[in-house]
C-alpha cells in the first residue's frame, strides 16, 4: 500500500507543476522586463560607435580558391585573386 500511496503523491506532485506551467506560459515566452532591458543594452553596446559595415559580394581566388570580399580581392581583368602573389604566380603558369 505505501508504494501506491507514493506514485499517487508523485502524481499528484507533477499534476500541480503542469498546471501552474500551463497558467505561467504566457509570461514566460514573453521576456521580463528586466531581460528585454539587459538584452537591448547589450545590443546597444556591440553597435554603438560602429559603423554598419555593408555587405560586400565574395570572389573567389583564382589560384588558391580562397573566397574573399570582393573590396579586398586583387582583381585582374576576370580573375580575381586574394593577393598579388598569387596574381603573380597565376600569371607565370
Amino acid at each position: 500500500m505505501g508504494l501506491f500511496r507514493l506514485i499517487f503523491l508523485g502524481l499528484i506532485i507533477w499534476l500541480i507543476v503542469r498546471v501552474v506551467r500551463a497558467l505561467t506560459a504566457p509570461a514566460r515566452q514573453g521576456r521580463s522586463p528586466r531581460h528585454r532591458e539587459a538584452a537591448d543594452s547589450g545590443r546597444e553596446a556591440r553597435t554603438k560607435g560602429q559603423a554598419e559595415i555593408p555587405a560586400q559580394r565574395m570572389v573567389r581566388c583564382a589560384e588558391c580558391g580562397l573566397h574573399v570580399p570582393r573590396g579586398e580581392a586583387v582583381c585582374d581583368g576576370e580573375r580575381c585573386f586574394c593577393s598579388a602573389e598569387h596574381r603573380d604566380r597565376f600569371a607565370r603558369h
